[in-house]
């Protein structure tokens, strides 16, 4: 899952002229500083059928030098650790 279809794109096409992948790559696209693409995110993922054995909410802000608001408004540092953290894992829980 990325911010930016565009850069994972370019980076699975260099990876590829660099190394011989053996499998499918998907990628996805979910901001976690916009609550609004959580949501098709995980419809997205739950379509592939594939597997969730863990999840790992490892993306974070840490210490903004200034206020940011995210798309819905929220400090951006709380949006992204917390509450975007909450509502991806609340929806893949039924998956987990």
């Amino acid at each position: 899952a990325v911010r930016s279809t565009e850069k994972a794109e370019s980076l699975l096409h260099g990876l590829r002229a660099r190394e011989e992948l053996s499998g499918p790559a998907t990628i996805l696209r979910v901001d976690l500083d916009d609550l609004s693409t959580i949501q098709p995110f995980v419809q997205e993922f739950l379509a592939l059928g594939l597997p969730l054995n863990y999840l790992v909410n490892n993306a974070g802000v840490m210490t903004p030098t200034e206020f940011r608001g995210s798309k819905q408004g929220y400090e951006t540092q709380f949006a992204t650790n917390h509450l975007a953290h909450f509502l991806l894992t609340e929806l893949l829980m039924p998956k987990l």
